[in-house]
C-alpha cells in the first residue's frame, strides 16, 4: 500500500515510495517474507507516493530538516514557545522516514545514512546557529563553527534514524496482528530516544564537553516534568521528550492511513505514553508538595546577592576601577549597616585587579567590619607556591586574611585556554588576539566551609553550573549543603545567553536536590530552591527570588536582593549525585548493538552476492 509495484519482469528497481505508512529502505520484522512491495490500494495512495516521491528532492528535503532546527530554537530562550519541543523534529523525521531515497545520478541506490547523516547535520546547524548567536560578541567566527561541529551530533542521530532504524513497515500484510505496530513504534522510539540522550551525553563530555541545551531545557518552567532528574539526570528528560515525540509522530502517519482505510486500530504505544507522562507529571507534583511542607528543622542562612552589571566594555579598563569598587561598596553596605548577614555575594571577576594586588586588603577589611559577614566573590588569584594564576572563587569570613580558595576546573576553550597552545604551532600575532594566557586548571572539589551557620558551600564559576557530571563531585552526605554560582554573562550583553545560562542551570538543583545561589555580574541573579523552582516554597503568591526591574521584568540591572533560606540540615544523597548520567549510558547500549548487528547483516548480504556471482 503506498508503493509502485515494480514490473512484473526484469529487476525490480529500489523502492521509491511514500505513504505515511510505508518507507524506502526500511526495517521490517525478522519474520517478513521477502518480495514485491505492496501495490497501491487506489488512486489516493499513487497520488500520495507520487507527492513523497517529488518531494524527496534533495533541496526540499534540506529545506524540512532546517525547518526543524529553526522550529526547536524557538523552543528555547529568548523565544520559549516551550510547547515546539515536543513536535520540532517532526519536519526532520518527515524528510527521513516518509520520503523515498533518491538513486545516484549514475543510476545506483543512494546511502540512507549519507543523507540521513546530511539531513540530521542541516537541522542541527541551524538549531544551533540560532540557538548560540550570542556568541558573535565575543568571537564573531564563533557561531558558524560551533553550530557546524555541534551539528553532527544530529548528524549522528539522524543516520541511525535514516538507515538502521527507519520507521518500520506497519501496512496489514506486514502487520498481521493488531498489536504489531505499536509493538515497533515503540521499539524504534525506544532506541532513538536513548541514543538520543548517548549523544547529549557525549556532547557534554568530547572537548571539555558543550552540553548546553539539551531538549529537556526547553521545558525548565515546567517543573512536575522536571522531577525526574533526580534519578535519569537532564538527558534522561531529554529522552522522555523525544520518545513522546516519536510516538506521537509514529502514530499520526498510522492514522492517517487507517482513516485513509476506514479501519482505525488500537494504538497502545499512544496509550501507554501517555500513560508515562502522566506518571513523570504526577510523581513530579508529588516532589513539588513534600518541598513546600514547611521544615521545623532546618538551618537558616540570609544571604545578599550583588548584581553591579558593570559593562563589558569598561570592566578591564584602568581608568573605570575605582567605579567598580565604589558599586560593590555601595550596593553592599547600605544592607551590611542595615539587617545583619551571614554571606554576601559578589559574581565572577567581580574586581577588575588580582586579588593579592595592594589595597584590596583595606579595601575588604573596611568593608566587612560592620559585622563579621562571610564575602564570597569571584576574582582572579595567582598562587606563587604552584606558580600558577586561576580563575577562583574566594571567601572570606570577617577579614581578608582568613579566606579559602576554589580554582576553577572546567575551563572554557578560547575564554580560559587557547586549545593545544604548546603543541599547535599557533601563530604569535593569532594568539595574542585570541587569548594572551591561559588560566591554570584546579583539581579539587572540596566545599568551602562558612563557619556561621556551619554549611557547606559548592562553589561553580561561569559555566560550571551547566556540568552535571562535574557538579554532582562537590556534593557530600551529613552536611547542610548550598551550590552556589558566580558568574559574568557581561560577555555577552544583553543577549539570550544570560537566560540559556540560567535555564541550564536549574536542572542542577533537581539533580543534586540542593538549592543554588547566583551572583551575575548581569544577566540573572536568583535563588533556586531543591524542585528548581523561584518562589518561597512556603509563601504563596511570594514575588521570584530574582534581581529585576519590578516595572519592566528586565534582569539586566544593578541591584542587590536579601534571601532567607532554610537549608536542609541533612539533604538527600539522589540517584544521580551517586552515579552521574548512568541512564544516558546504558540507553546507548541498545543503539550500539542495533548498529553492530547492521553491520553483521549487511556484511553477511555482501559476502553471499558475491558468493552467488562467483558460481557457475
Amino acid at each position: 500500500m503506498g508503493e509502485h509495484a515494480p514490473p512484473r519482469s526484469g529487476p525490480s528497481r529500489p523502492s521509491s515510495s511514500c505513504h505515511p505508512l510505508h518507507t524506502a529502505h526500511v526495517t521490517t520484522t525478522a519474520r517478513s517474507k521477502p518480495g514485491p512491495p505492496p501495490a497501491p490500494d487506489g488512486p489516493s495512495d499513487r497520488v500520495t507516493a507520487a507527492l513523497a516521491t517529488r518531494l524527496s528532492h534533495p533541496l526540499l528535503t534540506s529545506a524540512t530538516a532546517a525547518s526543524s532546527g529553526l522550529l526547536l530554537a524557538l523552543a528555547y530562550p529568548p523565544f520559549e514557545f516551550t510547547g515546539l519541543v515536543w513536535v520540532a523534529l517532526w519536519p526532520l523525521l518527515a524528510a527521513l522516514w516518509l520520503t523515498p531515497v533518491r538513486n545516484r545520478r549514475n543510476g545506483r541506490p543512494a546511502s540512507p545514512a549519507w543523507r540521513g547523516f546530511r539531513l540530521g547535520w542541516i537541522a542541527g546547524a541551524v538549531f544551533f546557529a540560532i540557538n548560540l548567536n550570542w556568541i558573535q560578541h565575543v568571537h564573531p567566527v564563533g557561531v558558524p563553527f560551533l553550530a557546524a561541529y555541534l551539528g553532527l551530533y544530529f548528524a549522528i542521530w539522524g543516520a541511525f534514524a535514516g538507515s538502521i532504524l527507519r520507521l518500520p513497515r506497519l501496512a496489514r500484510d506486514l502487520a498481521p496482528r493488531w498489536w504489531q505496530p505499536s509493538l515497533l513504534s515503540l521499539r524504534t522510539a525506544l532506541v532513538l530516544a536513548g541514543l538520543w540522550a548517548g549523544l547529549e551525553w557525549l556532547r557534554g563530555l568530547v572537548m571539555t564537553g558543550f552540553g548546553w541545551n539539551g531538549l529537556a531545557v526547553a521545558l525548565h518552567e515546567q517543573l512536575p516534568m522536571l522531577q525526574i532528574a533526580e534519578f535519569v539526570g537532564v538527558g534522561g528528560v531529554s529522552a522522555l521528550v523525544l520518545f513522546c515525540s516519536l510516538i506521537a509522530f509514529t502514530v499520526s502517519c498510522r492514522l492517517l492511513a487507517e482513516l485513509g482505510r476506514r479501519r482505525v486500530q488500537p494504538h497502545i504505544d499512544f496509550g501507554l505514553t501517555i500513560m508515562l507522562v502522566l506518571a513523570v507529571f504526577f510523581f513530579g507534583l508529588g516532589r513539588m508538595r513534600d518541598h513546600a511542607a514547611p521544615r521545623d528543622d532546618g538551618v537558616d542562612l540570609r544571604l545578599l546577592l550583588v548584581q553591579p552589571n558593570i559593562h563589558q566594555d569598561l570592566k578591564w579598563e584602568a581608568e573605570y576601577a575605582p567605579e567598580i569598587y565604589f558599586t560593590l561598596e555601595q550596593l553592599t553596605a547600605a544592607y551590611l549597616e542595615t539587617f545583619p548577614f551571614d554571606l554576601v555575594l559578589w559574581p565572577e571577576s567581580a574586581v577588575p585587579y588580582e586579588f593579592h594586588t595592594p589595597g584590596h586588603r583595606d579595601f575588604f577589611n573596611d568593608l566587612l567590619a560592620p559585622q563579621p559577614v562571610g564575602l564570597l566573590l569571584g576574582a582572579n588569584y595567582a598562587d606563587p607556591q604552584l606558580e600558577a594564576f586561576f580563575n577562583s572563587v574566594i571567601l572570606m569570613e570577617g577579614e581578608f586574611e582568613q579566606h579559602q580558595v576554589y580554582r576553577k576546573i572546567h575551563l572554557v576553550p578560547f575564554g580560559e585556554f587557547l586549545p593545544l597552545r604548546h603543541v599547535l604551532p599557533w601563530p604569535k600575532v593569532l594568539s595574542e588576539q585570541l587569548l594572551r594566557y591561559d588560566f591554570d586548571r584546579g583539581t579539587s572539589t572540596e566545599p568551602l566551609r562558612l563557619a556561621s551557620p556551619d554549611i557547606d558551600l559548592l562553589p561553580l564559576v561561569c559555566f560550571e553550573d551547566t556540568v552535571g557530571r562535574l557538579v554532582r563531585r562537590f556534593v557530600g552526605q551529613g552536611r547542610p549543603q548550598l551550590l552556589v554560582n558566580v558568574t559574568n554573562d557581561g560577555w555577552f550583553y544583553e543577549s539570550s545567553a544570560a537566560r540559556q545560562h540560567f535555564a541550564n542551570a536549574r536542572f542542577r538543583c533537581i539533580e543534586l536536590r540542593r538549592p543554588m545561589a547566583r551572583s551575575a555580574n548581569t544577566g540573572v541573579s536568583a535563588v533556586i530552591d531543591e524542585v528548581g523552582g523561584l518562589h518561597p516554597a512556603d509563601q504563596r503568591g511570594a514575588p521570584a527570588r530574582v534581581v529585576k526591574d519590578p516595572d519592566t521584568g528586565s534582569t539586566f540591572i544593578t541591584g542587590a536582593l536579601p534571601v532567607d533560606l532554610r537549608l536542609d540540615p541533612n539533604p538527600p544523597l539522589t540517584l544521580y549525585a551517586r552515579h552521574g548520567d548512568w541512564f544516558s549510558v546504558l540507553m546507548m547500549a541498545p543503539a550500539l548493538l542495533w548498529a553492530a548487528a547492521a553491520g553483521w547483516r549487511s556484511r553477511r548480504a555482501r559476502r553471499q552476492a558475491t558468493d552467488a556471482t562467483a558460481a557457475p
